[in-house]
C-alpha cells in the first residue's frame, strides 16, 4: 500500500504592488459623457411611458363608460406594466446619477492627489541636493569671509606709520606762528610824526583857581550845619 503525501505548494509571493495608475482626464470625461447620455435616454424613456400611462388611463375610462369591462381591464394592465417600467427607470437613473457624482468626486480627488504628489516629488528633489552639512559649510564659509573682510578693512584703515617726527612738526608749527606774527606787525599802519601838534616853547601858566567870596563861604558853612 502506497501512501501519497500531499504537500502544499508554496504560495507564490505576490509581486510588489505597484502604485495604481490614475485614469487620464480623457478617460474620466468619456465615462462621464457615457453616463450622462444614458441618463438622458432614461429621461426620454420615462416621458414616453408617462404618455402611455395617461393614454391607457383615458382608454380605460372610455371603455368603462361603455360598459366594456374587458377592454378596460386590458388598458389598466398595460398601465400597470408601464408604471413598473417607470419604477425600474427611477432605480437605474438613481444608480447612474450616483456613479456620476462618484466619478466627479474621484476625479477631483485624483487631481488634488496628483498636485500633491508633484509638489512632494519636487520638494524631494530640492532637498536631495541640500544636506545639513552643506548648510553648515556655507554658513562657516560666509562667516570666515566676513571676518577676513573686516580684518582687511581694519588693516587698510590703520596708519602707514609715523612719517615725520613730532618734534619736527612742533618746530614747523612754531615757525609758522612766528611768521604770522611778523606779518601782523608789518601790516599795522605807520604814524606820521610830522603831523603831530608841536609843544609850546614857553611854559603855559596854570589856570587860576576861582576866588571864593565871603558870602559863598558862609553859605557853604550854613548848608554843612543844616545837613
Amino acid at each position: 500500500m502506497k501512501f501519497f503525501s500531499f504537500r502544499k505548494k508554496k504560495s507564490q509571493s505576490a509581486p510588489p504592488s505597484s502604485e495604481p495608475a490614475i485614469p487620464e482626464p480623457n478617460q474620466t470625461n468619456n465615462a462621464l459623457k457615457t453616463l450622462r447620455a444614458q441618463i438622458s435616454r432614461l429621461d426620454k424613456r420615462e416621458q414616453f411611458l408617462e404618455s402611455k400611462i395617461k393614454n391607457m388611463a383615458d382608454q380605460a375610462r372610455k371603455f368603462a363608460a361603455t360598459k366594456n369591462k374587458r377592454q378596460a381591464l386590458v388598458c389598466l394592465k398595460r398601465k400597470k406594466m408601464y408604471q413598473t417600467q417607470i419604477e425600474t427607470i427611477y432605480g437605474a437613473r438613481a444608480t447612474l446619477e450616483q456613479q456620476e457624482l462618484t466619478i466627479e468626486s474621484a476625479s477631483f480627488t485624483a487631481d488634488v492627489f496628483s498636485s500633491m504628489k508633484h509638489a512632494s516629488n519636487h520638494l524631494t528633489e530640492m532637498q536631495s541636493a541640500l544636506t545639513i552639512n552643506d548648510v553648515d559649510d556655507v554658513i562657516d564659509n560666509t562667516q570666515e569671509a566676513i571676518q577676513l573682510n573686516n580684518e582687511v578693512g581694519d588693516t587698510l584703515a590703520a596708519p602707514m606709520g609715523n612719517m615725520m617726527n613730532d618734534d619736527d612738526l612742533a618746530a614747523e608749527l612754531e615757525n609758522i606762528e612766528t611768521q604770522m606774527l611778523e606779518e601782523e606787525l608789518l601790516a599795522e599802519p605807520k604814524i606820521d610824526l610830522s603831523k603831530l601838534p608841536v609843544a609850546p616853547k614857553s611854559p603855559v601858566a596854570a589856570p587860576r583857581a576861582p576866588t571864593v567870596t565871603t558870602e559863598q563861604q558862609e553859605l557853604d558853612e550854613l548848608e554843612a550845619m543844616m545837613a
